[in-house]
């Protein structure tokens, strides 16, 4: 195969992929930053102690809305 798939893709959908590119790394420097400004607090030690989530039989975490299976 040569090229880009881009280039067999028709334009319209081309330019949703690079948008939702985009979305994606806005979004993930939001997430990044909001990491990172928990991480900092000093009340949040003992939550960033590992979890034996195995050992406690869990199999999901659901939390903000989000869902999570482990």
């Amino acid at each position: 195969m040569s090229g880009s798939e881009e280039e067999f893709l028709p334009d319209d959908i081309a330019d949703d992929d690079a948008a939702t590119q985009e979305e994606i790394s806005q979004s993930l420097k939001k997430m990044n930053k909001i990491v990172n400004n928990l991480m900092a607090r000093a009340d949040c030690v003992p939550f960033r102690e590992p979890v034996d989530w195995k050992g406690l039989e869990v199999s999901s975490i659901h939390c903000m809305g989000c869902f999570i299976l482990l």
